[in-house]
């Protein structure tokens, strides 16, 4: 069991498959990142290693710009879920598993959000330390 302690933290170990792609705003990530519904996004699914190379967990960032922007704050949110086929197989599990997911968006300096993220734990694996 690992405790995920700074879910804004660097994450300190490797980086495994990438998946880089645009996408249009639903009305969740419009209402998280104070955008436009269908406004185009940047995203970035990555899968996270252990300290053994090993998947620990999914991380999905979605940005209106390519790059990063600095940011001085940022708000989590934990919820419960199942999971989908993509994480699944990125985590190397099975469908439907449930899993922690960790909403993370953080804030420029005028308190505007600049990215939000998904971090999908599998829950047999972690807990998370706020």
């Amino acid at each position: 069991m690992r405790t995920l302690v700074r879910p804004d933290a660097p994450w300190p170990h490797g980086r495994g498959d990438t998946e880089v792609s645009t996408v249009r705003a639903d009305a969740c990530l419009a209402w998280r990142l104070g955008v436009p519904e269908r406004t185009q996004l940047h995203r970035e699914r990555v899968e996270l290693l252990d300290p053994d190379s090993r998947p620990a967990m999914v991380q999905t960032t979605w940005r209106r710009s390519a790059a990063a922007r600095p940011h001085v704050t940022h708000q989590l949110h934990v919820t419960g879920s199942t999971l989908d086929r993509a994480s699944a197989t990125l985590l190397g599990l099975g469908v439907g598993m449930v899993v922690l997911v960790v909403e993370r968006t953080r804030y420029d300096e005028r308190g505007r959000p600049v990215e939000t993220a998904d971090l999908v734990l599998p829950a047999d694996r972690w807990r998370i330390k706020m």
